[in-house]
Formats: C-alpha cells, sequence, structure tokens
C-alpha cells in the first residue's frame, strides 16, 4: 500500500487520523510516495496526525 498526499497540510486546527488494521495472516507494506508540507493556517490552533496501527497474531507489518 502507498500513501500520496493530495494537498499540501495539515493547516492550522487541521486533524488527520489514519487507522491501519493487519488482519490475521496478512503482511502489509505500506510506505509514503510523496512529501508532506505543513503549512500555517488562518487559525492558531495546533494540527494533530494521529497514527493507530494495528497488527493481529500471524500478521505482519514492514
Amino acid at each position: 500500500m502507498a500513501l500520496a498526499a493530495g494537498r499540501a497540510g495539515p493547516l492550522g486546527g487541521d486533524n488527520y487520523a489514519l487507522d491501519v488494521h493487519v488482519g490475521a495472516g496478512s503482511t502489509l507494506v505500506l510506505q509514503e510516495v510523496a512529501m508532506m508540507l505543513v503549512l500555517p493556517g488562518l487559525s492558531a490552533e495546533p494540527s494533530k496526525m494521529t497514527i493507530r496501527i494495528t497488527v493481529e497474531e500471524g500478521a505482519s507489518f514492514i
């Protein structure tokens, strides 16, 4: 699986969440194929990026 950002971000106040689940007996190779540009937004709020990865027993995450 390859991730590619389509726009600049996160901007001020944005919250990104990525949840990945690798099922039992599966193998997932995750690659980032694009750079991420972080810019200030109109809001003074901080931006947040959360990545949660769950790997079941017998699965592989590379």
